[in-house]
């Protein structure tokens, strides 16, 4: 038997070629020093809405504080990651991507708050997780604790046992949210909200309390809501769901408005027009933030503003949201992103003289690495690799060409570092690797290894968006339904298709619109709807719009992609409307539902092409969008067949 010769493990990672960041919560090995005075303002600006010891805290960031790129990749993402760090569970996080339709914007960004509200209490956790509590539990136990407590010290509500349950309700929120069991037990033993007197006087005590911050909806409803998520939900998915889609401003199931108790007045109708919710989702938030007065403020990161290029109703929209929240949602600090050439010739240009008061002046401008910063980065990425320590250790010694690189310029941006240290690593790694094996293998194998080594090829389009499914799948945080996302694909990227003419429909009825897009392709005129609501009467109600429309033959069909996150249409559990919605399917209603597998595709392709707009990726868009059109072509079929 021959004896295998035993290699050594050279592990052909490279520790720098991931020099793009999709999530600034999931960062790591940041050089602290880089940008670190802006990160220290941010801070400090932060800070200004939690130093009044008064509750609620009313306080409010007057301007959005604009952070600027001299050029992609110089650390934005870098430094919100710290940032984040930083205010870890001392803030409400909300990463907000770019809104796609100037029609939607205030649902989007509420769509998105709520999203982002319904995932754990820790920074860098991507799903749910049984043992620990949301952001969401987080925030509305403290804001019921707060008036619980207080309504048992000034005597409002008596209990048997005031002091052990005082006890517990001042305990910090983790230490309750812990013993979940316990803590609930007690809640529902005193605040039983369908018939218990305790709750009656809550109930009023609320109501007096927060008069004053003049809400847009009744502090009834949102203490009901609260309760109901928070208390009584856990073991309903339905209920729970129903709570969340009230706070995103969506209609619910009439089934549980006898459970949850919401204001009449509250109740958003399944026939709500687009511009009417949208109203509704911008008081939402200013509510939401007048209540984070009595817990924690908001953080709002706007980022990849580049999408908002030459679109001016979109850079409208997004100036008329910043003017908005910062003149009406207190307890927040909204940070706005943005590469220099994109913001100062293809938005700023665009934005209204009031939009821009709302930013304070003078911006912030990112640096780039130093010499003494790169090594530190250097550093920390070849600790993290787990490549063999004698490449690292060699590679490590090696610091002329980082002298050389720095004698032409003081500083550079983070990710042309990066690219630099990467095609240094991969040179001394080959050169290391074959100097190594020149003492195992024949010259013949030698030659054929360097060979290969020597002439890898650039990586392909094709290559780049497999690293891209790659990359989304490890990401299951995002694994939910996304409208912008989806409303990319269908208007931005399809505008590749050979012979497709993509505009915005406007409902000419001007009291019922369900779609967003119409598609003009071949014979067919196509409409599409982004809907993550299950609600019965909603989706009949959108049946009969399209009917309408099918029948006056102004539509072919109305077209709905569902993600695996949400419900079929009609779930087995609908009675009396699914015969009308299946016969519907069965002509003018085309509702796809996505796999996963699928869903994780055409997010991925999202995040490609976004890559190219902010310039990212050295693929122009143009390059990508022609190769996605062809590789979406399973999606194109779906749509028009």
């Amino acid at each position: 038997m021959n004896k295998k010769v035993k290699e050594t493990n050279c592990n052909p990672i490279d520790p720098f070629k991931n020099n793009i960041v999709y999530d600034p919560r999931k960062i790591t090995g940041s050089v602290k020093s880089l940008n670190n005075e802006i990160l220290s303002t941010l801070i400090e600006r932060f800070k200004r809405l939690i130093i009044n010891d008064k509750i609620p805290v009313t306080d409010s960031s007057i301007h959005a504080q604009l952070v600027i790129s001299p050029n992609a990749g110089y650390g934005k993402s870098h430094l919100l990651g710290n940032l984040f760090e930083l205010l870890n569970q001392k803030a409400t996080f909300v990463y907000l991507r770019p809104f796609v339709d100037p029609a939607t914007c205030w649902r989007s960004i509420l769509f998105k708050i709520i999203q982002e509200l319904d995932f754990p209490d820790r920074l860098n956790t991507d799903t749910h997780d049984v043992d620990g509590p949301t952001q969401l539990e987080v925030f509305t136990n403290e804001i019921l604790v707060h008036f619980m407590i207080k309504a048992i010290e000034n005597g409002k509500i008596k209990t048997n046992d005031n002091q052990p349950f005082l006890e517990l309700l001042k305990q910090p929120e983790n230490s309750k949210l812990t013993n979940t069991k316990k803590w609930y037990g007690w809640v529902r033993k005193y605040f039983d909200i369908t018939n218990t007197k305790n709750f009656q006087i809550l109930d009023k005590w609320f109501h007096e309390e927060v008069k004053h911050l003049a809400l847009n909806f009744s502090p009834n409803s949102y203490l009901k809501a609260f309760f109901i998520y928070t208390f009584f939900s856990h073991d309903n998915d339905d209920l729970r769901q129903a709570c969340l889609d009230w706070l995103k401003g969506e209609s619910f199931d009439e089934n549980f408005i006898p459970s949850i108790e919401i204001t009449p007045k509250d109740l958003v109708p399944p026939e709500t027009t687009s511009a009417e919710k949208n109203g509704i989702c911008r008081d939402r938030i200013i509510d939401i933030c007048k209540l984070a007065g009595f817990f924690r403020p908001f953080v709002f990161c706007f980022d990849q503003t580049e999408y908002y290029c030459n679109k001016k109703e979109l850079v409208d929209a997004l100036g008329c949201i910043i003017e908005g929240i910062m003149a009406d949602c207190p307890n927040q600090l909204t940070i706005i992103t943005a590469n220099q050439l994109s913001w100062f010739n293809e938005i700023e240009p665009f934005l209204k003289q009031a939009y821009i008061d709302r930013i304070e002046s003078p911006h912030f401008e990112l640096e780039g690495l130093n010499k003494g910063q790169g090594m530190e980065l250097i550093n920390i990425r070849c600790s993290e690799s787990s490549c063999e320590k004698k490449i690292k250790g060699a590679f490590l010694k090696n610091k002329k060409w980082l002298t050389t690189l720095f004698e032409k310029e003081t500083v550079m941006g983070v990710r042309d570092f990066l690219k630099e240290c990467s095609l240094q690593w991969n040179h001394f790694r080959n050169h290391f690797r074959n100097h190594f094996r020149n003492h195992f293998r024949n010259h013949f194998r030698n030659h054929f290894r360097n060979h290969f080594i020597n002439n890898t090829p650039k990586e392909s389009i094709p290559q780049k968006y497999n690293t891209y499914i790659n990359k989304i799948t490890a990401q299951s945080k995002r694994h939910i339904f996304s409208a912008d996302i989806l409303f990319v694909i269908i208007k931005d990227i399809a505008a590749s298709i050979p012979k497709i003419k993509i505009e915005p429909f406007s409902d000419k009825s001007g009291s019922k619109d369900y779609f967003s897009l119409k598609w003009n392709i071949d014979d067919k005129t196509l409409l599409f709807g982004f809907e993550n609501n299950s609600n019965n009467s909603r989706w009949i109600a959108i049946t009969k719009r399209a009917q309408t429309l099918f029948d006056s033959k102004e539509i072919t069909k109305a077209v709905f992609l569902r993600t695996p996150d949400l419900k079929e249409i009609p779930p087995k559990s609908w009675k009396v409307n699914a015969l009308q919605i299946n016969q519907a399917k069965e002509t003018f209603l085309n509702i796809i539902y996505l796999s996963n597998d699928k869903m994780l595709r055409l997010y991925a392709a999202y995040d490609f092409y976004i890559d190219a707009i902010e310039g990212n990726i050295e693929d122009t868009k143009q390059e990508v969008a022609a190769f996605l059109v062809n590789e979406l072509q399973w999606l194109w079929n779906k749509i028009t067949n």
